[in-house]
């Protein structure tokens, strides 16, 4: 007869480095993924408020998108797709970083069609930078109807615009910075409204905003 008192057996601890770790005690594995500071729902929210002030760069005194509506999309995916390149260009770490929260499947979409670009043949990078966001605004114009056009809803391009030109320039820097340099030095118009050191600046603007709004939720919610 079976001894009822026997206590149940318990789980036997591996190390973590151990092959049947994942098997025998997942609960070591969860304890390390429990122990990561900075999770993926962390990286999501970062890359959000990023995108979030994108926008009002392309803004005019009373954060109001500038020139006629149909042109709204064009501009802010233009200005968002140069912003990101140069993220990866000046702040390779932070690219890295917003990376982690931005969603692939567009921007995969869009990488295929950025390298039939750069297999097209262009005399200059002005050439080649004009060629890549016009294929980004056609494609952004037929996945996104609702934005396009003189009658569309200005929130909802900031919001959609800038997520399609800014994602689509981090995944292209990180992989191929050759072509996204290229591409960088071809924007000509926007460099003369945001030079390098204009563009770090703002790079580091957006960063201390993000982290100062993360310290005083973090301090209301010690209170």
């Amino acid at each position: 007869m079976s001894n009822l008192k026997r206590k149940p057996q318990q789980e036997r601890k591996v190390s973590i480095y151990n092959p049947d770790c994942a098997v025998i005690s997942p609960d070591v594995i969860a304890d390390w993924l429990d122990g990561i500071e900075f999770k993926p729902k962390d990286y999501e929210k970062y890359a959000d408020d990023f995108l979030t002030v994108i926008p009002s760069y392309c803004c005019e005194g009373d954060e109001e998108l500038s020139g006629p509506p149909e042109f709204w999309q064009r501009n802010l995916l233009s200005y968002s797709f140069f912003f990101g390149l140069g993220v990866t260009i000046f702040d390779r770490q932070l690219a890295q970083t917003l990376l982690f929260g931005l969603t692939e499947g567009w921007s995969r979409y869009v990488l295929f069609w950025l390298n039939e670009v750069r297999k097209s043949d262009y005399l200059y990078n002005t050439h080649l930078w004009i060629h890549a966001v016009n294929v980004l605004t056609a494609l952004t114009g037929v996945a996104s109807p609702d934005t396009t056009g003189p009658d569309t809803d200005e929130e909802l391009v900031k919001q959609r615009a800038t997520i399609a030109g800014f994602t689509p320039a981090i995944r292209l820097g990180l992989n191929d910075p050759e072509f996204a340099r290229a591409l960088f030095e071809g924007a000509t118009d926007e460099r003369q409204k945001c030079d390098d050191n204009e563009l770090e600046a703002r790079i580091y603007f957006i960063q201390a905003f993000i982290q100062d709004a993360y310290s005083k939720n973090l301090a209301r919610s010690s209170n």
